[in-house]
């Protein structure tokens, strides 16, 4: 399955994953949220958003490539801000994100949405990204990894 390394946007497969959650709990469930939770979900939302939007200012910042799937046009390491706590801000961010969309449908089911999500990304996405980095900026990003998770 290596043809997928790098070939779909990380934002489309979260989308696709949302599509997928509401579709279930539109076929599955008539359970609405209680205010609490929807809360709860629509703050995961917006955090998820900030924090993975906040992942890509940085690498804007930096002048450096903020897309997936043109990973190896980086121009520059970026250790700082999010990326000294986490790897993958935008990544972890849209799973939070779907953490919320589950929170907003009351469904503990479909947090196998993020999960999935999280594994095809781990699988498509940032285990290539890691090899060309590493090709890339050798010692430097090695270092990196053995300093900072990849997720949290």
């Amino acid at each position: 399955m290596g043809w997928l390394e790098h070939r779909v946007p990380p934002p489309f497969v979260m989308l696709a994953v949302v599509l997928l959650m509401w579709l279930a709990h539109w076929l599955w469930s008539a359970s609405v949220a209680p205010r609490a939770l929807l809360y709860c979900g629509i703050g995961l939302c917006l955090a998820g958003f900030a924090l993975a939007f906040t992942g890509l200012r940085t690498l804007v910042g930096r002048r450096t490539t903020p897309s997936p799937t043109q990973i190896e046009r980086a121009k520059v390491l970026v250790t700082s801000g999010l990326y000294r706590f986490t790897r993958n801000p935008m990544y972890l961010g849209m799973v939070i994100f779907l953490i919320g969309i589950a929170a907003i449908f009351a469904e503990a089911w479909l947090l196998v949405g993020p999960l999935l999500f999280a594994a095809y990304i781990q699988s498509f996405q940032i285990a290539p990204e890691e090899r060309v980095m590493l090709d890339k900026f050798g010692t430097d990003y090695a270092a990196y990894k053995a300093r900072v998770r990849r997720w949290i």
